[in-house]
Parts: C-alpha cells; sequence; structure tokens
C-alpha cells in the first residue's frame, strides 16, 4: 500500500500518538545500551528532508514528555551536516534533550558487506567531528538500494543497526513510511501495550497536516524551498525585493501546482 487515505497524520496527530504512548506505560528509550525491562519504545526520527522540520518535532516531543532519537545524515543532497544553520539545529535538538543518531546514505550500485562496513565507519568518524555526542547507532536512508535482508540488519561491530535484531530480535519495527498505517491504526497498535517497540515517525509525515502522500510530497518540496531562502536572503538583489522571502501565497500556489502534477493519473 502506497498511501493510506484519510490517513489523519498532522501535529496534533502527531501528539496524540505520544500520548497514547504514556498512556500505555512506555518508556523513551535510548538505541545505545541494554533495553529497560518492561514496556520501552524506541521513537525514531529519520530527518531526510529539513533539519528544521526536525527541531519543530523535537518540540512537541518536549511537549508530550517525549525523547526520540533523530537520525541525521552526512550525505545528504538536501541539507548539509556542516553548515552552521544545520549545526544551530542539532543544538537544539539537544537543548531538547533528543538523541541523535547516524543516517547511513548509500551509493547507486550494491556494495559488499565490508565495503557498506567500511561505509559507516569512516562517515560516522566524520560526522562525529561534527556532532560529538552522535551515538554510534545508524539506520540506512536508502535500504532499497540493498539486495537482501541480510544487507538490511548487517551488524557492524562497535554500532547498533536500528534495521537489525535489536533486543535479540524482539523489538517490533513500526514505520509511518508512506502513510502504511492510519493514524488510528497507530493509536490502536500503541494502546495494545506491546513491549517493546520501535516507532519510525518522521517529521515529513506528520507536521504538514495534509491527507496523503500528494499533499505530504508537495507541502515538503515547498518547505525545502522555503529553507534555500537561507542563502538567497544573503544576496542584496534578492533581499531588497523580497526582504521576507517569498510570498507565502506564492509558495502556495507552486505547492498546488506540484500536488496537482502528483495526483494525475
Amino acid at each position: 500500500m502506497l498511501e493510506t487515505e484519510g490517513a489523519g497524520y498532522s501535529p496534533a496527530g502527531y501528539g496524540e500518538v505520544l500520548a497514547a504512548l504514556r498512556r500505555a506505560g512506555y518508556r523513551f528509550g535510548a538505541y545505545e545500551g541494554p533495553l529497560e525491562p518492561g514496556p520501552v519504545v524506541l521513537l525514531r526520527h529519520d530527518v531526510d528532508f529539513s533539519p528544521a522540520w526536525a527541531v519543530d518535532l523535537a518540540h512537541l516531543n518536549v511537549e508530550h514528555e517525549a525523547r526520540g532519537t533523530f537520525f541525521l545524515q552526512l550525505r545528504s543532497p538536501l541539507y548539509n551536516l556542516h553548515a552552521f544553520e544545520t549545526l544551530e539545529a542539532v543544538e537544539a535538538l539537544r537543548a531538547a534533550e533528543q538523541w541523535i543518531g547516524f543516517h547511513v546514505t548509500l551509493p547507486e550500485g550494491e556494495l559488499a558487506p565490508k565495503e557498506r562496513a567500511e561505509l559507516v565507519e569512516r562517515d560516522f568518524e566524520t560526522a562525529r567531528r561534527l556532532v560529538p555526542d552522535l551515538q554510534p547507532v545508524f539506520a540506512w536512508h536508502n535500504p532499497s538500494l540493498l539486495m537482501s535482508d541480510e544487507g538490511l540488519d548487517q551488524e557492524i561491530p562497535g554500532f547498533v543497526n536500528a534495521y537489525g535484531r535489536i533486543g535479540g530480535g524482539n523489538v517490533r519495527y513500526v514505520s509511518d513510511s508512506n502513510l502504511r498505517y492510519t493514524r488510528e491504526q497507530l493509536l490502536a497498535l500503541v494502546a495494545g501495550g506491546e513491549t517493546p517497540l520501535q516507532l519510525a515517525l518522521a517529521p515529513m509525515q506528520w507536521l504538514p497536516g495534509a491527507p496523503d502522500m500528494p499533499g505530504i510530497l508537495a507541502h515538503t518540496l515547498s518547505r525545502k524551498v522555503r529553507d534555500l531562502e537561507v542563502e538567497f536572503l544573503r544576496n542584496h538583489v534578492y533581499r531588497a525585493a523580497l526582504p521576507q522571502g517569498l510570498p507565502g501565497s506564492l509558495l502556495g500556489r507552486f505547492e498546488s501546482a506540484v500536488e496537482g502534477a502528483l495526483r494525475r493519473p
């Protein structure tokens, strides 16, 4: 299923899921170290598009007394971990007492297990120079490039693989990717009190408040245009003409056009 019609994802809906976790007695745990006994949730947030959105989601976590692990990329084509704006977002995540993990970007083409391990080790060390408290836990950003389950749950000494056999394989993995669950289904799953649980909830799925993936993707692309204006506003010609950046009405029309294109049969 590529999307769930009327999935009910929104910032308020995300808060409902966090509240349901607390009602069910879940504690928010970190990937590093042994799992605590009892109902524990590893709340996972893959930062694929916007570090600023990650901060917005972290603020929702704080509001609901939740702690998650935000997985940041070193090689993202959409944001630069070295950029001052990204490092400011990292500081905001830290101030919100969230954990930070490593989101591994794979190249096109299959890598041998040894090459994958070397990529993780090398890129992690580079990222940790920028983010000293980066936890030794990784998740593949583009797991579709892995040709087998063996690659998906590959164990690398010194690291925890978020797709691996965490807790001896007793942790259930649930992801909101492409709205595969409705909000109501997630609430029902959480209310069941299954223990332990890895719950992957991405900022780009919940913050737009759109009903389906075409709406979410269109809003996300519009948001990236706004993120890019940080640099454009340093240009005096652009800043003189648009001191507040592009008008919201213009971005709204752009977003509508993109959404319309995504909905064409």
